[in-house]
């Protein structure tokens, strides 16, 4: 190993520029000048292509393998990014939005208790039984409508969601892990026990810090008592959950999490 690694060349950091340029110049496009992605999109390809020719040396053959996977992976991300947006519209259609806004606005005059609940427990428990983005398709417009700003909209189902993600979908991330690592029963309950375990914390973090993303240290000294009892509930309930069927656990933890944020309202 060591004398594999003696004859590799000197790392030159002018190639860690040139491969992360096209990405920053696609940054620098669509938030400083506000381009588009169908402006700012063909340009950092164009760009991607030109430093893999003259920094990389890349042939012919390179650009086209590398630009069809690319076109692959876009495909599966809009697979993913369709139906969320298609459960959006439907609700939208039918209504549902504004009624779930209703019923959410009702529960408490608190601002911050409600965006601990619409922000963080309702879509963890959407990402428990759907995930692929429907958590943050559906509860960041119903922030929006409830009042709050559109960047508080956007950044804390985003933030919220995420400690649900391995146990969500059903346990979909959780049984793909364990299949590709191969691993016997045994192993299968020590992961998932140490991943409870890890995500339990996380999960009580999320929620300390969706209240600083609010107000600051004021919205985390109003929200952390409710933070902390819905944290150390959705975590423990996601450790005992487990023990017993981790495909539901990131589900049953939301459930539970949606009937404590209902009985801290009253």
């Amino acid at each position: 190993m060591n004398e594999a690694l003696a004859v590799l060349p000197p790392i030159n950091p002018l190639y860690w520029i040139a491969a992360i340029s096209p990405i920053i110049v696609l940054f620098v496009l669509m938030l400083y000048f506000r381009w588009g992605a169908r402006r700012a999109g063909p340009v950092s390809w164009i760009i991607a292509v030109l430093v893999g020719v003259f920094a990389f040396g890349a042939d012919e053959t390179v650009i086209s393998v590398a630009s069809a996977k690319g076109m692959w992976v876009a495909l599966w991300v809009s697979y993913i990014i369709w139906p969320a947006l298609l459960i959006y519209q439907l609700m939208k259609k039918v209504g549902a939005l504004e009624e779930i806004q209703d019923k959410f606005r009702s529960l408490s005059e608190s601002r911050i208790l409600q965006l601990l609940v619409v922000g963080w427990v309702f879509p963890s428990f959407l990402q428990g039984v759907t995930g692929f983005g429907t958590p943050v398709a559906v509860t960041a417009p119903l922030l929006l409508g409830m009042g709050f700003s559109p960047l508080i909209a956007a950044a804390t189902p985003l933030v919220g969601h995420a400690w649900a993600v391995t146990f969500g979908s059903l346990g979909s991330s959780y049984h793909a892990a364990r299949l590709v690592t191969e691993l016997t029963p045994a192993e299968s309950a020590g992961f998932a026990n140490w991943a409870a375990l890890l995500l339990s914390i996380t999960c009580l973090l999320t929620g300390f810090v969706i209240a600083y993303m609010y107000k600051g240290f004021n919205g985390l000294k109003k929200g952390f008592p409710a933070a902390l009892i819905l944290g150390v509930t959705m975590g423990g309930v996601l450790n005992l959950t487990v023990r017993l069927e981790p495909s539901v656990a990131s589900f049953v933890s939301g459930i539970v999490g949606l009937g404590v944020g209902y009985l801290l309202t009253k």
